[in-house]
């Protein structure tokens, strides 16, 4: 599917160009870097790209695209300026909320991923904006790519609790919960009383 992104990506990005890493696999960054963002507006190109799985999904009549007003900030997550939903047309499957949210005076250049209803935050994108943690935009979007096909290929599994969670990722888990490893291997086999578990059907 993400060949099938990537050639939609050359219409939906065609404003939002890439940029290679600023730095080499050795070089660290400089103390200033951690408190700046010198080019907030580079990040749109993370809605650039959400807007290329949107129509490929909606193309393939695996979701439609529903844009929410009036609804609460996702668990963990802060207030988004715009929320959309994709919902996924499989039973069973997990809907995708997506809430942008803006900074540096620059709207929409950050996005908050989260999955079920009422959605809990999975993960954003970027997830630090500031120039020390810039890898460049490939690292950035392959990121991306891996969150969204996680929740699609109905891989994902999340289990939250008093005080956090645990979940898988496309390459691997995390969880900051106490047994977070064993609560997702026992997740969707055998109830978990006192806890969230959220699990979906792929979408296609």
């Amino acid at each position: 599917m993400r060949r099938a992104v990537d050639e939609r990506f050359a219409v939906t990005g065609a404003d939002t160009p890439g940029w290679p890493p600023p730095r080499s696999d050795h070089e660290a960054p400089r103390e200033e870097e951690y408190s700046r963002m010198l080019d907030p507006a580079k990040y749109l190109i993370v809605r650039a790209r959400l807007a290329a799985w949107r129509d490929v999904l909606v193309e393939r009549g695996a979701a439609c695209d529903v844009e929410i007003t009036g609804v609460a900030p996702m668990i963990e997550a802060a207030p988004p300026e715009r929320v959309a939903r994709w919902e996924p047309t499989a039973p069973g499957a997990l809907p995708l909320t997506l809430g942008y949210r803006g900074v540096e005076g620059v709207a929409e250049n950050i996005v908050d991923l989260g999955v079920g209803d009422p959605p809990v935050w999975i993960d954003a994108s970027p997830h630090c904006g500031c120039d020390a943690c810039d890898e460049g935009s490939g690292q950035l979007l392959t990121e991306l790519d891996d969150v969204v096909e996680h929740v699609v290929s109905g891989d994902l599994v999340r289990v939250d609790g008093d005080g956090g969670h645990a979940q898988t990722t496309f390459r691997g888990a995390s969880w900051n919960l106490p047994d977070g490893e064993a609560l997702l291997r026992a997740a969707g086999r055998t109830p978990l009383p006192g806890y969230r578990v959220s699990i979906g059907a792929p979408w296609l």
